[in-house]
Parts: structure tokens; C-alpha cells; sequence
């Protein structure tokens, strides 16, 4: 028997189609393949029979209906087979249109699977994207605050070697003018500067007079005490002249020691205090 066959799609309606049309053409193999056959065979056995009942009209006519009764009866079972064959392939071409319904559906449901996972990609990475485009520019900025911190140290270091420059010769100086003036100069609890002189007294040249003022330059102390020291006072308050008022207050220290020298006036102990300089 030739062998029918169709092809698979994956539409279920073609799918419907081609079992259709299976089927039909298996119903036609039959027909050609067992009906026509036994036909053939039934007028062979009729032909037989008609010879083996020789002129007996009867018995011939018994025999070929019982011939004929015999070959439909295996013509009837093998439609009946045939029916049976469609129905199978009608349910297969059903289950099968059912399977490509379900393979439609699962892909499609793949598809949106695939397409939410791209999407949600994208948009990790444009957060990916703008959290390096922040991140370097974050960078950006500590790299420029680092070059201004860099900048500034380089500038403070300078500003700190200038004055350290300054004091060195400050101190230099005030080390000359100490030992050339026979003054130095220390923080004491009454004046913000306190003023120490020597080589005031010719008869006692370690004899010592000072004199203060705070940071308004209002004398706060002066001993020993000078006539002059008023108006010096009022003088320095006026033009804030600090060297020209030390000047003055070591000459007037040096004229009161000349006129106490008659009467070996006697110079108090120096204040309680740490020289500052000299």
C-alpha cells in the first residue's frame, strides 16, 4: 500500500487542512487498494461458482448472493476501518493544532520576557552611564580642591617663612638696639610691653629703670618716677612715635639719676618677669 503523508505547519488552520486533505486521499488508497480488489475477487468466486453449478440456475444464484453477501460485509469492515482512520487523524490534526497553539503562546510569551529584560538593560545602563559621568566629575572636583589645598599650603609655607624671615631679622635688630641702648624688652602682668633700661646711672651702670604701656599706648608703669613723664605720656597717646618716646624716657631716666647722684638715691629691684628680648 503507498504510504500517505503531509507536512507539518506552523499555522494550526493548515495544519487542519492537511489532515483534511489526508484524510481524503486515504479514503481514495482504500477504495482503489481494498474495495476495487474485492470486487475483483468477488466476480472470480461468482465466475467459479456459476461454473460448479453448471446449468442449475438456482443454485447458481444462491451461490452468487452468498458471494456477493460475503464481499460486502468485508467491503462494509474495511469503510468502517477507514472511518476509524479519519477520526484518529482528525484527533490528531486537533491535538496537534492545540500543540502549535500552546508553542504560539509560549513564544510569545518569551518574546515579551525578552523584551522587558532589554528594556530593563537600557536602563540600567543609562544609570551605569550617568553614575560614571557623576562619578568623574566628582573626580574632577577633588582633583581641582586637592590643587587648591596644594596651592594653598605652598602659599601659607611661604607666608610662614617670610614671617619667620621677618622675626629673625626683627630679633637681630632688637638685639643690636639692646646692646647699643642698653634696653630690653618683656611681657610683666601690668603692660602689655614693659621696657627694661640699663646705663642709665653712671655710678651704677647695672642699675635698671622701666617703663610700660598696653596695646593703646597709655603708659602703665614707670619707675622710677620722672617729671617728664606726663607730658611724654600725652605725647606718645598724640603721635603713637614708640622709639622717639623711648628716646625720651631713657634721657629723662638718665637726667634723674644725674640729679639724685648728690643724694645716692637708690633704684628698686626690676620687676618680676622674663625678658622677651635681650
Amino acid at each position: 500500500m503507498e504510504e500517505c503523508t503531509f507536512r507539518e505547519s506552523q499555522s494550526s488552520q493548515k495544519i487542519y487542512i492537511y489532515f483534511t486533505e489526508a484524510f481524503t486521499f486515504r479514503g481514495t488508497c482504500l477504495e482503489e487498494e481494498i474495495v476495487e480488489p474485492q470486487l475483483g475477487a468477488a466476480a472470480s468466486r461468482l465466475a467459479a461458482t456459476a461454473t460448479a453449478a453448471g446449468a442449475d440456475a438456482s443454485s447458481w444464484a444462491s451461490a452468487a448472493t452468498a458471494a456477493i453477501t460475503s464481499d460486502g460485509d468485508d467491503v462494509a469492515t474495511a469503510v468502517a476501518a477507514a472511518v476509524a482512520d479519519g477520526g484518529s487523524l482528525r484527533r490528531s490534526a486537533a491535538a496537534a493544532a492545540a500543540a502549535a497553539d500552546r508553542l504560539a503562546a509560549t513564544r510569545a510569551a518569551e518574546a515579551e520576557e525578552l523584551r522587558g529584560v532589554t528594556e530593563g538593560r537600557l536602563v540600567l545602563e543609562k544609570k551605569a552611564a550617568a553614575a560614571a559621568a557623576a562619578t568623574a566629575a566628582a573626580r574632577r572636583r577633588v582633583e581641582a580642591e586637592e590643587a587648591d589645598a596644594e596651592a594653598y599650603e605652598r602659599e601659607t609655607d611661604a607666608i610662614e617663612a617670610a614671617a619667620a624671615t621677618a622675626v629673625a631679622e626683627a630679633t637681630h635688630r632688637a638685639d643690636r638696639y639692646a646692646a647699643l641702648l642698653g634696653v630690653s624688652v618683656y611681657n610683666a602682668p601690668s603692660a602689655v610691653l614693659m621696657f627694661q633700661f640699663t646705663d642709665v646711672d653712671e655710678r651704677v651702670p647695672t642699675a635698671v629703670a622701666t617703663v610700660g604701656f598696653d596695646a593703646s599706648l597709655r603708659v602703665t608703669h614707670c619707675e622710677p618716677r620722672v617729671p617728664q613723664l606726663a607730658s611724654l605720656a600725652a605725647k606718645l597717646a598724640a603721635d603713637e612715635d614708640v622709639t622717639a618716646f623711648l628716646l625720651a624716657i631713657r634721657a629723662a631716666f638718665v637726667a634723674a639719676a644725674a640729679a639724685a647722684a648728690a643724694t645716692t638715691a637708690t633704684y628698686p629691684p626690676p620687676p618680676s618677669g622674663t625678658p622677651a628680648v635681650g
